[in-house]
């Protein structure tokens, strides 16, 4: 589960299912990256 937050809704937080594994945990994280890098995210 993925929503916003914060005070004004810039804030992603990400609500894993307690039970994700490692592999998918790293499948997630590297798809999640992949997406950010093309909507133009900057690394920091």
């Amino acid at each position: 589960i993925l929503e916003r937050g914060g005070r004004h809704g810039c804030v992603l937080r990400l609500l894993p299912s307690l039970l994700i594994s490692d592999a998918e945990l790293e499948v997630f994280l590297d798809k999640f990256e992949q997406a950010l890098l093309a909507a133009g995210v900057k690394p920091v």
